[in-house]
């Protein structure tokens, strides 16, 4: 079964290489990264698991899983009510499709909803300015330009 490695096509044109560290050389590499993320700087941050051949709405019962990318918290900070969406690497097969976009809904609700005890009041997406496509996804989403 091919790893969130393999789907994230890591070798050419990575969404990885967008994020604010280092981009991984290897899968080990991008375990130890994702360890050092959560544990060390706070952050909660999910593989996106899915069939990489049925990722939109007209797809049927998944045949197989595999993580196709990440999605995460970034800088939770509950006594200023505001959290950052971020650790957004697409695989190939999720880039562009209803699961993406539903990713970043849940996301958004987990935290926005009344749920949670005050909801959060500021959602960050932050965004390299060189990744066009990842902005053309908030845009989409209706996320608004903030500033730099």
């Amino acid at each position: 079964m091919p790893t969130l490695w393999d789907n994230l096509d890591c070798d050419s044109h990575s969404t990885l290489g967008f994020l604010p560290w280092s981009q991984p050389k290897s899968a080990a590499e991008l375990s130890i990264l994702s360890d050092h993320l959560q544990r060390e700087r706070g952050y909660s941050i999910y593989a996106i698991v899915g069939d990489p051949k049925r990722v939109n709405p007209t797809a049927r019962t998944p045949i197989r899983e595999e993580a196709l990318g990440t999605i995460g918290y970034l800088e939770i900070n509950p006594q200023h009510r505001s959290v950052e969406i971020g650790a957004v690497a697409f695989g190939i097969a999720l880039r562009q499709s209803a699961a993406a976009t539903e990713a970043h809904y849940l996301l958004l609700c987990n935290v926005s909803e009344p749920k949670v005890s005050p909801p959060y009041r500021r959602i960050a997406w932050k965004n390299n300015h060189r990744d066009i496509n990842s902005l053309r996804a908030a845009m989409r989403i209706g996320d608004s330009f903030d500033g730099t």
